[in-house]
């Protein structure tokens, strides 16, 4: 039954974002191919696939989010709620199930995003950029090192906005209200252990910043866990 879900809820995911992926692909390898071209023609197509590569970018990675969330909130809370609290799955094992599809959603639209990132704006053409990226060794580690901080970055920023939807849907009136402070407060307790607490103890080295974020990310989800399997109020 997990293994069903799950994939249930990740093609659910990821069947309206193909063909983001797709156009983000498509633009992205026209302005590789056109990239070493000299010609007016070819310097006016990269110049305006360019600018679409980066729009489409913008899209893989800001869509998934949002239906991310609107899944969550609907499958959980929402309409789909009765029946999800239905099937023969404890509700710890639910909401691990749900967290998973998004979190592995989630992951491909910000591989994609990164990669296509890379590609569209290296300055060189399609042979150079992939033989570049895959055979020199320090090029490959900074792409994949700029990768794992974006994706560990946007990953905190998206447990803090579904324990800010917990949270909201714990409580049973204002539940806006308090999903958007609990999100603002964490912004700025984060904000400040960065500067008063790691950067005074000289902690602020990317692996321990890592791994900070790695814990709090844990802890979020434990929490979120633990509201929801201690009740929530459905609509």
């Amino acid at each position: 039954m997990t293994k069903k879900l799950f994939k249930y809820d990740f093609l659910n995911l990821n069947k309206g974002l193909l063909l983001v992926y797709l156009v983000t692909f498509i633009s992205t390898l026209v302005v590789l191919i056109f990239s070493s071209s000299n010609s007016d023609f070819g310097i006016a197509l990269r110049a305006v696939f360019k600018d679409f590569s980066l729009i489409s970018i913008f899209l893989s990675l800001v869509v998934p989010y949002i239906m991310c969330i609107i899944r969550l909130k609907k499958s959980l809370y929402k309409s789909e709620a009765y029946f999800s609290n239905a099937l023969p799955l404890k509700r710890d094992k639910l909401f691990t199930c749900k967290m998973l599809s998004s979190a592995a959603t989630l992951l491909i639209s910000w591989l994609v995003g990164g990669f296509c990132f890379i590609c569209a704006f290296s300055g060189t053409g399609l042979v150079a950029t992939l033989t570049k990226l895959f055979s020199d060794t320090t090029t490959f580690g900074v792409a994949i090192d700029v990768v794992i901080h974006i994706v560990l970055l946007l990953s905190l920023s998206f447990m803090i906005l579904v324990t800010g939807l917990t949270l909201g849907h714990k409580f049973v009136s204002k539940k806006g209200l308090f999903a958007t402070l609990f999100v603002f407060i964490m912004l700025i307790v984060l904000a400040l252990v960065f500067v008063f607490v790691l950067e005074p103890l000289k902690l602020n080295t990317y692996p321990f910043m890592d791994l900070s974020i790695l814990v709090i990310n844990f802890i979020l989800f434990l929490l979120n866990r633990d509201l929801y399997n201690k009740g929530i109020n459905l609509e």
